[in-house]
């Protein structure tokens, strides 16, 4: 899969990968130029998976900004990427 800056119009916040542009600075998430509906987590561990492509990227190494706590961590992680799976 490639990843690369969006095309015309796109921000530097913007990043295309397949059929989909996040925009961080929008907070938002797209397939096709259709507006996907993420709910805050799962959009800011896709904004981490994305801004390192290729890199293989485990709870441990996951910025404070996703996970809450540990406790929380531990019991979402799988839950997480089901949901970014979904999409």
């Amino acid at each position: 899969m490639e990843y690369e800056r969006a095309g015309a119009g796109a921000t530097r916040d913007s990043l295309s990968f397949g059929l989909f542009e996040l925009n961080s600075a929008e907070e938002s998430l797209s397939r096709n130029s259709v507006r996907v509906k993420v709910q805050d987590l799962p959009f800011r561990l896709l904004e981490i998976l994305v801004e390192r492509p290729g890199e293989i990227i485990t709870r441990e190494r996951v910025p404070q900004r996703v996970w809450i706590d540990e406790a929380r961590g531990k019991s979402s992680a799988a839950q997480l990427g089901t949901d970014l799976a979904s999409l």
